[in-house]
């Protein structure tokens, strides 16, 4: 039978635990594993003082509302501010609490309501949709300033229609507003019909051609989509009508579609109107049908942007017309999977047709059906729907096609969906994954891994620490992730044996499993510093955003990169990386990268999130520029160009690594060339092949001190420190007599020589004085680390130029 790790009263007992960050993940945990059952654990946490908690709280409210915490919300949302209270304001409608409103209309009063808070009390009047309600938000509509964020007019139309308000009633607003703010009027309807576009999407214009121009994005998008579901000689007629400009056509075309699509299946003006016909597909031909009324009423000119959204209501109707006036209580089995699979968006019908489905047809026929719709339509919506069920059913037949959906690209929706079906499941999930593993790809083991996250079991702890390596080198964010979330006292070890400086993800989980547990770890109290000192810096990362986005560029960027030879990723400040202007030539770094883990020297390659922190930097250069900011090239992290100088010519590491080979093929015994070849080499990541020609170097001219010095520090890097004394050794004795083929400072380079030669002395000397005191001695103690060594942390630059100054500051 299966232990399961966390109880319902070990997750309220942790919520009454001293550290914010514990409370915070009992609070998700019991929500995760224990949903409306564990409600209880709100009765404390919806007055935490820390606001991660109270946050935390409220979402876990949000997916389970009870009346009963009314008085404990309305207490919140008056004391708090921000994101608090604005979370509080949209549950405080959904409870439908009357008094809401005049807490509201006291924090006006009396100036406390925050930006941030805005867009929830909206929300929230929408939600409680009384008539006072909805005159507070007509009251905030008329008093819109032309230059106010446009964000507030969408949602203020958003919470009126959730409100109820009459259709027309906001054609007209539209009618006197629409020269300045139409489309942002007008797109809460299109979104309460069905559509995904942004509001951006919306006003994205058609481009020109060479005779005429393209149609907008949003109703190009939509003719096509009418196409494909085999409407071509209507999309084809739209499209005609938009080039002509012929607003008002288009709008009763859609509408004679409409009413035609609707009379069909029993449905008009009167009976489209009750309360259910508030979502999609009713909610779109009572849409249609109030714009083809207001033709009549409304200036043309407002007609273009009328136009486009009836396009794309109506495209949405006809993707939705399978269900248009269907009952569910009044299908008959054949018809419930049809209209429940379909190729569309989800539907308010499909969760009552779900019910219905689970509650009278055979376990078998459902599991059936539903493994027929992922094998025969992966790519299909309505698959989705079909591992919607399969969660619901919990049987464990379904995994092999639940682990095969997971190979591929199917619909994104129904790849979400896997994984909650998988959890679903429980320990059977778990014993398959174990014994299929070797045959899974990383795809699956990545989604496996999100599905693990609520199976809370000791066999979850099993598997992941028998695949550890793997999983880390895979997939290392989302294994701490699910680390967390299992909370596992036997994960504290090895999670203890993968801290490294400056990893702070590793850190976090590591003292919060230490917390979790009772574990009084000798490193707490230092990860606890570096912890806050990173929340500080994220605080001041965001102000800094919000005044002077600027003062975010530095002249580095952390990333990540993935060591080649351990196959473990860790983060890096980066100084020097070359951004190709053309061709395909990949982005290079030149900085010395050091794995904090088995110390190999410029193995790496950048990760997926690696390139992502180049992009983020990479646009908020651009976004500067564009605004005519000028950049400091000395802040500069990036070059674009493609490296740096070789003989005196610019050049892409390719072509200097082809230059060097032809050059050393020709001049085999040229000790410069064999230099300035290991140093190619050596930002490039062959650092074995650069010490093989740093020694011919050495075979070739005994006095080239470069060489020696390239073969110590590389030696030093990887923990040789008697390999490396011995070259700086050699090439100190050499430094006055010896030869200096590509350094332009032959002085510094003197300096570094026995500067090196000092710190790895110490070491050295170090090294056999602990070896002759006992064990205890070493207990606490740190390895000091000479001014000009390298940098203990992997940075590759010296220690006094690196973490230095941060240690002494501290």
């Amino acid at each position: 039978m299966a232990e399961f790790i966390w109880t319902q009263s070990d997750l309220m007992r942790l919520g009454q635990h001293k550290k914010a960050i514990v409370r915070r993940w009992a609070c998700e945990r019991m929500k995760a594993l224990y949903g409306k059952e564990g409600i209880g654990i709100l009765e404390r946490l919806l007055r935490d003082k820390e606001r991660s908690v109270l946050l935390e709280a409220l979402d876990y409210l949000e997916d389970y509302p009870e009346p009963g915490f009314r008085d404990t919300l309305l207490e919140v949302y008056t004391a708090q501010k921000g994101a608090v209270a604005s979370k509080s304001a949209v549950l405080l409608g959904k409870l439908k609490d009357d008094r809401f409103l005049s807490a509201y209309q006291k924090k006006r009063t009396t100036g406390k309501i925050e930006f941030d808070e805005l867009i929830g009390i909206i929300d929230g009047l929408g939600e409680l949709a009384t008539e006072e309600a909805k005159t507070i938000l007509w009251e905030n509509l008329s008093e819109i300033p032309e230059d106010c964020d446009t964000i507030f007019i969408s949602a203020l139309v958003r919470a009126l229609l959730q409100a109820g308000e009459d259709l027309s009633s906001l054609l007209n607003y539209n009618a006197r507003h629409y020269k300045s703010f139409a489309l942002e009027i007008l797109y809460p309807l299109a979104s309460l019909c069905g559509s995904w576009y942004s509001l951006a999407d919306l006003k994205e214009k058609g481009g020109k051609r060479l005779f005429r121009k393209t149609l907008p994005y949003a109703v190009s998008d939509s003719l096509t989509s009418m196409r494909r579901i085999g409407f071509s000689s209507l999309a084809k007629d739209l499209g005609k009508a938009f080039e002509k400009l012929a607003f008002r056509q288009i709008i009763e075309v859609a509408w004679g579609q409409a009413e035609k699509m609707a009379s069909e299946r029993g449905i008009n003006a009167e009976n489209a109107c009750f309360p259910e016909a508030s979502s999609p597909p009713l909610v779109n031909y009572r849409v249609l049908r109030a714009m083809h009324e207001f033709l009549n009423q409304g200036p043309e000119d407002s007609l273009e942007e009328m136009a486009l959204i009836a396009t794309i209501i109506f495209s949405n109707l006809i993707e939705f017309k399978n269900a248009l006036g269907l009952k569910a209580g009044e299908m008959d089995d054949p018809a419930m999977f049809k209209v429940l699979f379909d190729d569309r968006g989800w539907l308010e019908i499909d969760d009552l047709l779900s019910d219905k489905i689970l509650k009278t047809l055979d376990h078998k026929v459902i599991l059936d059906r539903c493994l027929q719709e992922m094998k025969n339509h992966p790519s299909s919506w309505g698959t989705e729907r079909a591992i919607r069920l399969l969660t619901k059913l919990k049987d464990e037949k379904a995994l092999p096609a639940l682990f095969d959906f997971c190979k591929t690209d199917h619909n994104e929706a129904a790849l979400e969906e896997c994984p909650r079906a998988i959890a679903a499941i429980g320990i059977p999930s778990v014993n398959y994954g174990e014994k299929h593993f070797d045959q899974l790809d990383d795809a699956q083991i990545l989604e496996v891994l999100f599905a693990l996250r609520n199976v809370s079991a000791e066999e979850t702890a099993d598997f992941i620490l028998r695949h550890w390596d793997k999983l880390w080198s895979l997939h290392k964010e989302p294994l701490l992730y699910v680390v967390e979330k299992v909370g596992s006292r036997r994960f504290i070890d090895p999670l203890r044996k993968e801290l490294r400086e400056g990893e702070v993800t590793e850190e976090e989980v590591f003292y919060l499993l230490c917390h979790i547990h009772g574990v009084d770890d000798i490193l707490i109290p230092r990860i606890e510093k570096i912890l806050a000192k990173h929340d500080q810096e994220v605080e001041q990362r965001m102000k800094t955003l919000e005044k002077d986005p600027k003062g975010l560029l530095e002249k580095s960027v952390r990333m990540e990169l993935k060591c080649l030879e351990c196959h473990k990723a860790y983060h890096y400040d980066v100084e020097n990386i070359y951004i190709p202007r053309k061709g395909k030539a990949e982005t290079k770094i030149a900085d010395k990268i050091v794995c904090k883990n088995c110390r190999a020297v410029n193995r790496y390659e950048i990760t997926t999130m690696g390139h992502f922190a180049i992009t983020s930097h990479l646009v908020l250069m651009a976004a500067l520029t564009k605004k005519g900011e000028k950049l400091d090239p000395e802040k500069n992290p990036f070059k674009m160009v493609e490296t740096g100088l070789t003989d005196g010519r610019r050049m892409s590491f390719e072509k200097a690594l082809e230059h060097y080979r032809k050059e050393v093929a020709r001049s085999p015994k040229d000790p410069a060339l064999r230099v300035g070849y290991g140093n190619i080499l050596m930002k490039t990541g062959e650092a074995g092949e650069a010490i093989l020609q740093y020694r011919e170097a050495l075979r070739l001219d005994p006095m080239a001190v470069e060489a020696y010095c390239c073969i110590g520090e590389y030696e030093g890097d990887r923990g040789k420190f008697s390999l490396a004394y011995d070259y700086f050794k050699k090439a100190a004795d050499c430094s006055q007599r010896g030869h200096y083929y590509r350094t332009k400072e032959p002085d510094q380079l003197k300096e570094a020589i026995f500067d090196n030669l000092e710190h790895y002395g110490e070491i050295l000397s170090k090294r056999s004085a602990r070896t002759s005191l006992p064990p205890s001695s070493e207990i606490g103690k740190t390895e000091k680390v000479g001014r000009n060594a390298p940098c203990p942390c992997g940075s590759g630059k010296k220690y006094k130029k690196c973490c230095l100054n941060k240690e002494e500051r501290k």
